[in-house]
């Protein structure tokens, strides 16, 4: 009984230990295939950059900037401003801009990655001139009050944004690592486990909690990054940057996540003897009412709450009712196919499911 309890507490430990590998893992490969490849680094700032709420930032600044030296063009900024970032937007997505950008960006992220200056300061002389410009076609008399040497601290880096970066570029090898060492926790567990089926379950709900706690994890530090911004345009642009280099994350995790559940569902399905439709017969008693009050009035409070968001929020709740619905159903076709081949070349799966039209002395017999 002992041996048991120590190989059930080593399969414990060993999925807690593929939980913070992999989730370090799923950050560590994020960065090295977005944020420290310089290809991809300049696509995303160029993305970035032609996101309507940056325009309407750099807008903003430029107009700052403009009224400092002649405060009478704040009584048409108005006017004036939305022109200034309507401009800017179209030069964002002109060919010679983007040239002129990817350049920049390919500089400033080899100086980024490996810098002593606390910041990085890039020249913007080219960029000014063509928004002077575009601005002279939209409104000439706004052209001429933009200075041309208007402050290069427009495009001024953030340190504390770039550490992590930083620190994954001196660590690269942790992107093979560190994945790696989660599987190799999680196949531990398997065989570490008294009961492999049973650990297959653990290692699936492990692989489950990297992916939810890596979403969590994003939204968490979402919203705190865009606390430390002003409410308006600047927390706007901020928002829209950051989901253009971070969001797939989102994606990465929803992965993991639906790869652990196929792990989870296999080995619940294979741990019995029941057939497609009985197991989705199984599964849909899950959304009925439990028996314990407590329980109930949560279970109430919950179908409530997504009551609620289907109808006040019915368009974002038909994406991500299609979403899960699709997912949810690919998990279980997937983790359904994979128990019966299990099944098929495991004798040890336990008895066959009933064949259709199979009489129960038949099914016995077999």
């Amino acid at each position: 009984m002992k041996r048991v309890n120590a190989r059930r507490a080593l399969a414990f430990l060993l999925v807690v230990a593929g939980v913070i590998a992999g989730l370090a893992g799923l950050y560590a490969a994020f960065l090295s295939f977005t944020l420290l490849d310089s290809d991809a680094a300049t696509e995303r700032t160029l993305t970035a950059i032609t996101q309507p709420e940056v325009s309407r930032l750099i807008a903003a600044v430029i107009f700052d900037q403009v009224a400092e030296v002649n405060s009478n063009i704040l009584r048409v900024r108005p006017v004036l401003e939305p022109l200034l970032s309507r401009a800017i937007f179209e030069i964002a997505e002109s060919q010679d801009f983007r040239e002129i950008v990817g350049a920049i960006v390919r500089d400033v992220h080899g100086a980024a990655l490996y810098r002593e200056a606390d910041t990085v300061i890039v020249q913007t002389t080219d960029l000014i001139q063509m928004i002077r410009q575009q601005v002279e076609v939209l409104a000439p008399d706004l052209a001429d009050q933009i200075p041309e040497d208007l402050d290069d601290a427009l495009l001024d880096l953030r340190s504390d944004l770039l550490l992590p970066v930083q620190v994954a570029a001196g660590a690269w090898f942790l992107t093979f690592a560190l994945p790696l060492l989660s599987l190799a926790c999680f196949g531990g567990s398997i065989l570490a486990a008294p009961d492999r089926r049973r650990g297959a379950a653990w290692s699936g709900a492990g692989v489950i909690g990297v992916g939810a706690i890596a979403a969590g994890t994003y939204a968490a530090i979402t919203r705190l990054l865009l606390e430390t911004f002003d409410e308006g345009p600047e927390r706007e642009a901020a928002g829209a940057v950051w989901s253009v280099f971070t969001a797939d994350v989102n994606d990465w995790a929803a992965v993991v996540a639906a790869a652990g559940a196929i792990m989870l569902v296999a080995a619940w399905w294979v741990s019995g003897t029941s057939d497609l439709g009985e197991r989705l017969r199984q599964l849909l008693k899950l959304l009925a009412p439990p028996a314990n009050p407590a329980l109930r009035l949560l279970w109430v409070a919950g179908w409530l709450a997504v009551g609620a968001y289907m109808i006040v929020a019915w368009e974002d709740a038909l994406w991500l009712g299609l979403r899960v619905a699709v997912t949810a159903s690919g998990v279980v076709f997937v983790a359904g196919s994979l128990a019966e081949l299990v099944r098929l070349v495991d004798r040890r799966g336990g008895p066959r499911p009933r064949a259709r039209g199979e009489s129960d002395a038949g099914a016995d017999g077999a």
